[in-house]
C-alpha cells in the first residue's frame, strides 16, 4: 500500500531524513518489536525501552562512568504503524568519544 499521494514529496521526506542523521552524527539505528506488538500498551513500551537503555549503558559504559549518570546520547520513538495496533520502538544512539564527557 502506497500512502504517498506525491511521489516528490516522499522523496523529499526520505532526503530531509537522511540529511537529519547525518548531521545529529548518530551511529545506530535500530527498531525494537514485539512478537505481538497489539498486545503491548504504550505505558509498557515506555516501561520496556527505558529498561533496555539502562542495560544497554550498563554493559557498555564503564561502571564509573554509569554511576556517575553518564549514558549513551540518544532519541527514542515509540509508535504503533500504520494500522495503530502494532507498538514498536524506533531508535538512534550516538556513541561516546573520550573527550565527549
Amino acid at each position: 500500500m502506497d500512502i504517498y499521494k506525491n511521489e516528490e514529496l516522499r522523496k523529499q521526506m526520505v532526503e530531509k531524513g537522511k540529511q537529519w542523521v547525518a548531521q545529529g552524527e548518530f551511529w545506530l539505528f535500530g527498531t525494537a518489536t514485539y512478537i505481538d506488538g497489539t498486545a503491548v500498551s504504550e505505558d509498557a513500551a515506555n516501561k520496556d525501552a527505558r529498561y533496555f537503555f539502562n542495560m544497554l549503558d550498563r554493559k557498555i559504559l564503564r561502571r564509573e562512568d554509569y554511576r556517575n549518570g553518564i549514558r549513551l546520547k540518544r532519541m527514542a520513538f515509540i509508535e504503533t504503524g500504520k494500522t495503530r495496533t502494532n507498538t514498536h520502538i524506533h531508535f538512534f544512539i550516538k556513541g561516546m568519544e573520550t573527550d565527549d564527557y
